[in-house]
């Protein structure tokens, strides 16, 4: 069974060695940051194993639009 991990703040230093150890175990990762640019910047294209989910984590809505993302 493949996991699915939702990191957000993915386009900082913790979240990028986040994203990588949890990558290298197989898991698919949900990348979470207020701007996409910053995520392909760090990550480059989205791939079967990696998304990207653009949200304002420190609004209710933008919580529960990167969770649903993330599972479906």
């Amino acid at each position: 069974m493949v996991s699915t991990v939702m990191i957000t703040g993915a386009s900082g230093n913790l979240g990028r060695a986040v994203a990588a150890a949890f990558e290298a175990t197989g898991a698919q990762v949900a990348l979470v940051d207020r701007q996409r640019d910053r995520l392909e910047k760090h990550y480059g294209i989205e791939s079967a194993q990696r998304q990207y989910l653009v949200a304002d984590l420190t609004q209710p809505e933008g919580m529960q639009a990167a969770a649903k993302a993330a599972i479906d």
